[in-house]
């Protein structure tokens, strides 16, 4: 491609196959490639042809889609700006508008391939398998992750349910670019006397960084919040002197502790996932944000967003350094005072219990 123009390009299965589709350093390889190397070689007006097939979200084809794409044939609006013709062919037709005109439920070309064959990808039971059958035959890819997280791991508790006592914690992961393709996220949640793990609120979105900073200090004011804790990194080094500079304008204060950063989604969440995987992570029902943390945190490391997840870990690392609620103590009984109205008017009576309290 080096030195040449062109006024058309086709694209030919730029990932090679799982392993390529699984590692963010191929990913991204593969995306700066073809933004880099191939879109600045092409004369103004050029045509591009992309041939591939799904195997992750976060693809070439992923990172130019719009991210509420569904599976549809036909014109689509992308990321790029640009206005895709996108034929989408499955092996077992899914959709009323498949562009081989077959009704949903159809296998792709039956005078040679047998439905069984079908079946055969299609039918097996392993997560690895079903993933192979939703992106490898289907171009659906579907985040079902490393099996860390799985969703019954989750307790769920209703309105009135929180625990009255908890020490709570919460965490953010920033991001610095709005309308970017991360969210700023913020999550809190609290420790019961049991060291039952309950989250309690969430703010998220892709905002400029004035505009989270305020949402975690309301998050902070709201709940009187004592520890908050980030990731250690560039984008600590460039919030915190924001952040602080922002305390003091609302005079509103926490202590903000930073975590040693590790690229590894996986083990970011480890302390966070033994949690789970005891049952002693409580999420509030009705609540988007809730279903969504889990949704990512099953599709670690292979979801489109992993922001929700990150707070999570974060937490979970950071419950280490908090004490767990302390009951508060029962009323003492007191006794009846001797020689009062009270002690009188008890005196009288013909049944006496050894002790009485009131």
């Amino acid at each position: 491609i080096t030195g040449s123009r062109a006024m058309g390009a086709i694209v030919d299965d730029p990932v090679a196959g799982r392993e390529e589709a699984d590692s963010p350093t191929m990913r991204q390889k593969t995306i700066d490639a073809y933004q880099d190397d191939l879109l600045t070689r092409l004369k103004p007006g050029a045509w591009l042809i992309f041939i591939m097939t799904r195997w992750h979200e976060l693809d070439l084809a992923g990172s130019i889609l719009p991210d509420e794409y569904a599976g549809e044939t036909g014109w689509v609006k992308c990321k790029d700006g640009l206005d895709w013709y996108v034929i989408n062919i499955q092996a077992k037709a899914e959709r009323a508008d498949d562009p081989l005109g077959r009704a949903p439920g159809e296998y792709l070309w039956p005078e040679y391939l047998t439905p069984k064959h079908w079946q055969m990808y299609e039918l097996a039971e392993t997560r690895e398998a079903q993933r192979r059958w939703a992106s490898l035959y289907q171009q659906r890819p579907t985040p079902f992750g490393a099996g860390t997280f799985t969703p019954d791991m989750f307790n769920w508790y209703g309105p009135g349910e929180l625990p009255p006592q908890l020490a709570l914690v919460g965490g953010s992961d920033f991001a610095v670019t709005e309308a970017g393709g991360d969210f700023t996220e913020h999550g809190l949640a609290g420790v019961d006397h049991q060291g039952q793990l309950w989250f309690i609120d969430w703010w998220s979105g892709q905002k400029t960084t004035d505009v989270s900073i305020d949402a975690f200090l309301d998050m902070v004011s709201n709940h009187k919040v004592p520890y908050w804790f980030n990731e250690a990194g560039v984008i600590d080094k460039a919030v915190r002197p924001a952040i602080n500079k922002r305390m003091r304008e609302r005079n509103i204060y926490t202590v903000l502790q930073s975590l040693p950063s590790n690229k590894d989604k996986v083990s970011k969440v480890q302390s966070f996932q033994a949690r789970a995987a005891s049952g002693s992570v409580w999420l509030p029902k009705g609540k988007p944000w809730a279903h969504e943390l889990v949704a990512q945190l099953c599709a670690l490391p292979a979801g489109r967003h992993d922001d929700k997840a990150d707070v999570a870990g974060l937490i979970g690392r950071a419950i280490d350094k908090v004490p767990n609620a302390t009951l508060p103590e029962p009323p003492k009984p007191r006794g009846i005072r001797p020689f009062t109205a009270e002690w009188l008017e008890y005196q009288e009576t013909d049944e006496k219990p050894a002790v009485r309290y009131r």
